[in-house]
């Protein structure tokens, strides 16, 4: 198990093969955005009459009945010319997944496990939180505000990723993470609550409580955090990237970040883990102002201070 919840703390998504897409249709003076959905090779609209009548009352006085308004193509509500006169957009990618980097300007797209499709991700955060030496995800999920017609999307219970440090993410069942939340999960901080050098995780939930949870550490394995002092108007280094080597000669690399997902700000310390066959051999920053300086690893609490050079 890798996290257990601190006790006492007061603290559907469907998959669409096919393409979404929405129409630029001018209507009541001003340009209204149509959502459609393919049903084989025709275009339905996705709104309800009362919804799409709101925005555009045209269409409530060329459908009064519902059945009809149901049966018909996006062609016959609006017409083909102003159809073929409107500005289209297609969705062609509804998985949540991540960005590779590639290279200076390329990046790669990796959808997430199967999984974690089944609710829209909230918030994220990413770290090694199993002190493999490699990174991790971690992620919150389901949203009780989408429109009465969609429903809510409520199944997800949160998602631990565990990264193989070639891009790919595996996911892990609640009761092998002991990560557990269930509602309207929203805002997700990485923070180190009991000061152990392991990641932990704190989750506000929508009109409920919100939940912490407590990293356990593993056998063979190590966690430590960095908390950066930086220069004056900028005391813990915001936008400091920092590098780790291990004995192997395998690198990590954090950065210290403002806004860390929905509505939320994680601790500014970064987290890098270690299998004890594998030990940090030193620890690179590149600070704010550009100046660049390098640290031997010292863990002490299960964690280091670097200042920044002449600071």
């Amino acid at each position: 198990m890798i996290a257990t919840r601190v006790t006492g703390s007061t603290v559907s998504l469907r998959g669409f093969r096919s393409t979404t897409s929405e129409w630029g249709v001018q209507g009541g003076g001003a340009p209204q955005l149509i959502e459609a959905y393919y049903e084989g090779d025709r275009l339905y609209p996705w709104r309800t009459l009362k919804d799409l009548g709101t925005k555009i009352p045209a269409v409530l006085k060329k459908f009064p009945r519902h059945n009809d308004y149901a049966r018909a193509t996006l062609t016959e509500v609006f017409g083909k010319e102003r159809l073929d006169a409107a500005q289209r957009f297609a969705a062609t990618e509804l998985s949540s997944g991540v960005f590779l980097s590639q290279g200076p300007v390329r990046f790669s797209f990796e959808p997430l496990p199967r999984i974690v499709q089944i609710a829209p991700v909230q918030g994220m955060v990413a770290g090694d939180f199993d002190g493999d030496g490699y990174a991790d995800l971690y992620a919150v999920q389901n949203s009780f505000a989408p429109p009465p017609e969609v429903g809510r999307f409520g199944g997800g219970l949160s998602q631990m990723l565990q990264g193989d440090g070639k891009g790919h993410f595996s996911a892990l069942t609640p009761a092998e993470s002991g990560l557990v939340v269930t509602g309207d999960a929203k805002a997700l901080a990485m923070l180190d609550l009991d000061r152990d050098g392991w990641a932990d995780f704190f989750i506000s939930r929508n009109d409920d409580t919100s939940l912490a949870f407590r990293n356990n550490p593993r056998t063979g394995r190590n966690s430590f955090r960095v908390e950066l002092a930086g220069a004056s108007g900028n005391r813990k280094a915001i936008g400091a990237r920092l590098v780790l080597t291990l004995a192997d000669g395998s690198t990590q690399l954090a950065e210290v970040s403002a806004g860390s997902g929905y509505y939320s700000q994680s601790s500014p310390m970064c987290f890098f883990g270690f299998t004890s066959a594998n030990a940090p051999k030193s620890l690179k920053v590149r600070w704010p102002s550009g100046i660049e300086s390098t640290h031997s690893v010292v863990i002490t609490a299960g964690g280091m201070i670097v200042r920044e050079p002449g600071k």
